[in-house]
């Protein structure tokens, strides 16, 4: 005799060891293996995995520049999935490119005052980081060039002394100069600076130059000797500036008295005396 036993068509008691091509982004196979079961014949087929990738955004951090110096560059993400972080999907930050308001590229490490945009671009991720980047740009505000002037002005006679006139322009106002005299100045080289709004400096030097030496006249008087003749003055300037004008007062046909003799150097300067001519 022959006995037929049929199984419960229940499969809940089917276990099975499943087996995955991949995790990484795209398609990966699941192929099913080793159902375990005394009632049933077993077939397989193969499943699909479809990995999509998350969105991970870098932004490019917006930059408002004190002084006129070169930037440093950073950025902001944002779409970490479960315990992602910067550290294991960031393998290296991204590179930056600055463009002007013509959308044209600039090279300089500090890029003239105005604004810019600053693009993001190129960041590395880690092999096994399962993301697609966005990248969205920045904003740079470069301030003009903080700069500072000194002009001098030079002792033009004897026993004067210099002065400097300090002008700052660019950067942020309102300006703070050091303390560095500025006038009654004598000979030699003095540093100005200035500190702007920001905490930004620049500095220039002005030299003052040594005065002229003292601006003098001779006036030589010689005398007549017989009765009838007239005298004469020879004048004669040293120091000071060349070239000498002479006043007008005459040195020849000279009767008898005091004539008083100036002269004035490219300067300005002046100096007099006088001579006698005897009766």
């Amino acid at each position: 005799d022959s006995l037929d036993v049929y199984a419960s068509d229940s499969i809940y008691s089917i276990k099975s060891i499943n087996l995955v091509s991949g995790f990484g982004v795209g398609t990966n196979y699941i192929v099913p293996g080793a159902f375990i079961s005394p009632y049933f014949d077993i077939s397989y087929h193969s499943g699909l995995l479809n990995v999509l990738p998350a969105t991970l955004t870098i932004k490019a951090n917006d930059i408002t520049q004190p002084c006129a110096t070169s930037p440093t560059y950073t950025s902001s993400y944002s779409g970490f999935q479960f315990d992602d972080g910067v550290g294991n999907v960031i393998a290296s930050p991204p590179a930056y490119s600055i463009y002007n308001s013509q959308n044209q590229l600039v090279n300089a490490s500090v890029p003239p005052a105005g604004d810019y945009t600053i693009t993001p671009h190129d960041a590395q991720l880690s092999p096994l980081a399962n993301y697609t980047v966005q990248y969205q740009n920045g904003v740079l505000h470069m301030p003009s060039l903080l700069t500072i002037s000194a002009t001098a002005t030079q002792p033009l006679c004897f026993g004067q002394t210099g002065s400097v006139n300090r002008s700052a322009s660019g950067g942020t106002a309102p300006y703070t100069y050091g303390a560095t005299a500025t006038t009654n100045l004598s000979a030699g080289t003095y540093t100005y600076s200035v500190t702007d709004a920001n905490g930004c400096t620049a500095s220039t030097t002005a030299t003052i130059n040594a005065a002229p030496t003292q601006l003098t006249i001779s006036a030589t008087a010689t005398q007549p000797l017989c009765f009838g003749q007239t005298g004469s003055v020879n004048r004669s300037a040293s120091g000071g500036t060349a070239p000498y004008t002479y006043s007008a007062t005459a040195t020849t046909n000279l009767s008898a008295g005091t004539y008083t003799y100036s002269v004035t150097d490219a300067n300005g300067c002046t100096a007099s005396t006088t001579a006698t001519i005897n009766a």
